[in-house]
């Protein structure tokens, strides 16, 4: 709400600074009667054009939509140059992922580390990517950084989903309606057996 009160008054400038130029040039074009309606069309489109912004923005953070690419590039080129400086062995910046919260950024760093590095060593490495990013790109709320082996293969990131519950719900699904069957046909057998010695009796 701060910020988009703050693009409202930076609107109202510039609408202000549109009128003062549509003013200006018809005291010197007195037979420039386009002048006000082209002034009024000038203001109209960028109030338009603030009001989108700030509803696209409102809903993208209400669908937690991912980091803008801009912002994830300003966090891995942080994240390496802090790799670089702290360690001298082969590490990378596999992936990085995020959202945005507000305004502010939750991101995640995953990284691939020598297998023979200590937890202090790993410690020293989530410090100073914490603490290079926090000082290189603004907004950045919190910095959770993900160490893998160095020899790992894949997506990045990917190891992080539990598979197979998709498959054990069908499963459980199956097996729920398979035995609703089978009760249903006992239940029709005990029927029809009941019905027979009914007729015998008779």
């Amino acid at each position: 709400m701060l910020a988009s009160n703050a693009y409202h008054h930076r609107v109202d400038s510039l609408t202000a600074f549109v009128a003062l130029l549509t003013i200006t040039a018809s005291h010197f074009l007195t037979s420039a009667a386009w002048l006000d309606p082209v002034g009024g069309l000038a203001i109209s489109g960028m109030i338009v054009q603030a009001g989108w912004g700030n509803t696209k923005s409102a809903m993208l953070e209400l669908a937690d939509v991912a980091m803008d690419e801009e912002v994830k590039e300003n966090v891995e080129k942080a994240a390496r140059t802090a790799l670089q400086a702290q360690s001298s062995e082969a590490t990378e910046i596999r992936g990085v992922q995020g959202i945005k919260s507000g305004q502010n950024f939750l991101v995640e760093i995953e990284v691939a580390a020598p297998s023979h590095c200590t937890v202090s060593e790993l410690n020293a490495m989530e410090d100073a990517i914490r603490e290079k990013i926090s000082a290189g790109v603004k907004g950045v709320r919190r910095v959770t950084v993900r160490f893998v082996a160095g020899q790992k293969e894949g997506a990045p990131f990917a190891d992080e989903f539990i598979a197979g519950k998709e498959n054990e719900l069908e499963e459980h699904e199956h097996d729920h309606d398979h035995e609703h069957d089978h009760a249903h046909a006992d239940g029709h057998s005990s029927s029809t057996h009941t019905n027979g010695s009914a007729t015998k009796r008779k």
